[in-house]
């Protein structure tokens, strides 16, 4: 399943390619290939949000599903910028591990000016420093996930931020060079939302992540501008690769239908 600004979708998927989950936000028990459900989407003028969640939820289902047949099946979930956070959180000496959380608590409150306990959230250490790569999806999203999952019989076994899939890109990449991904995610009648991440990496170190409002238009030079300003303030040099990655969280195979929710 995928939930952005105001597009869901869900759709079966093999086995194999769920098995590798960088932050799972909790797993039990072993993947089992997916079942019947048919892949399914929805497209709405208004942003998900708790209380329009879960009545769409239920909308994905099927006439023929009815919420019956859906037992034992695994719940994965990405979740776009709107409902989700990414953070690096830099720390100069080592951290006990039984004071990061408390760290991690105070940083969330000070960097993402939210409350703590608002967010789901998972930390881990990145490259060879004292950093930690914190994440978190909003509570009040996961509840109705997990709600979902309930009510249907499927086991959800994992809910994370769908950008961490560029994280991914950085630390998978074979090249010691500067790489910088910009992070996209589509829009209701919009080439993308205004929401944008920008990560700056070398191979498995991570350097910087930026998370910001950028609005869009047809050439999009606020965003080519906000890719500038960020090259410029972390002292990237003008040859750096510079990788576009836009989310697209609804497959072309599924119909897509407008709905006020």
């Amino acid at each position: 399943m995928k939930i952005s600004r105001n597009r869901l979708s869900m759709s079966p998927e093999p086995a194999a390619s769920l098995a590798a989950r960088l932050l799972p936000f909790y797993g039990r028990g072993k993947r089992t290939q997916a079942g019947p459900v048919q892949g399914s989407s929805l497209c709405s003028e208004a942003a998900f949000n708790a209380r329009n969640l879960p009545p769409a939820l239920e909308r994905l289902l099927t006439p023929q599903e009815g919420g019956f047949g859906l037992a034992d099946m695994e719940l994965a979930v990405q979740v776009g910028l709107t409902h989700s956070r990414l953070g690096l959180m830099r720390t100069s000496m080592a951290v006990a591990a039984t004071d990061r959380d408390e760290y991690v608590r105070a940083w969330i409150r000070q960097m993402w000016s939210i409350d703590p306990a608002s967010q789901i959230t998972r930390w881990a250490k990145v490259g060879r420093d004292q950093d930690l790569l914190v994440s978190g999806v909003d509570r009040a999203v996961f509840e109705c996930i997990d709600a979902f999952a309930s009510r249907t019989g499927m086991r959800f076994v994992s809910c994370r931020p769908a950008a961490l899939s560029m994280l991914e890109m950085h630390g998978s990449s074979a090249t010691s060079n500067d790489q910088l991904f910009v992070w996209t995610e589509p829009a209701h009648n919009a080439p993308r939302t205004e929401l944008v991440m920008l990560t700056h990496g070398r191979g498995d170190h991570l350097r910087a992540v930026w998370r910001g409002w950028i609005p869009a238009s047809e050439r999009d030079e606020a965003l080519a501008g906000a890719v500038a300003r960020f090259a410029a303030a972390h002292a990237i040099t003008p040859d750096v690769a510079i990788h576009q990655v836009h989310w697209d969280d609804c497959p072309d195979a599924s119909p897509v239908e407008t709905v006020a929710v």
